[in-house]
């Protein structure tokens, strides 16, 4: 599934997995998917950068 992917991810980079953020990340992926009917890693690693941040600093 996508959460999988988006955790393993979130894991490599050291990054806590925070369910909220899994489920922001999660959701804002496929919105964009659903929209442009594909997403490239580019756009799924820029969501994880910026979802973190904003997670990260409350």
């Amino acid at each position: 599934s996508g959460k999988h992917m988006i955790r393993q991810i979130l894991h490599d980079y050291d990054i806590d997995a925070d369910e909220k953020l899994v489920a922001n990340i999660t959701a804002q992926i496929k919105e964009l998917g659903e929209k442009n009917g594909y997403i490239s890693n580019e756009e799924i690693m820029h969501i994880i950068g910026k979802k973190t941040e904003e997670h990260n600093n409350g």
